[in-house]
């Protein structure tokens, strides 16, 4: 089994997420959302941090790059 390596691309509010989301879905890039606050409630404790991030395949990452730098998000 092959372990896919991720990088870290996009962190942001849930409605920048959802945009960028849907930039790599358009472009067909996998990636994959995680958000500490949701994490730690499933955990039994609370984070202030409300923010999401978005992982993609580290080899996608720099056509996902450009693409953020194409739409202005960095």
């Amino acid at each position: 089994m092959t372990r896919i390596k991720l990088k870290f691309l996009y962190e942001g509010s849930i409605a920048d997420i959802n945009y960028v989301s849907h930039l790599m879905t358009i472009n067909k890039i996998k990636f994959t959302i995680n958000s500490d606050y949701e994490n730690s409630i499933n955990a039994g404790w609370i984070s202030s941090n409300y923010k999401k991030k978005i992982f993609v395949n580290i080899s996608d990452f720099k056509i996902a790059f450009n693409i953020l730098k194409k739409n202005k998000l960095v």
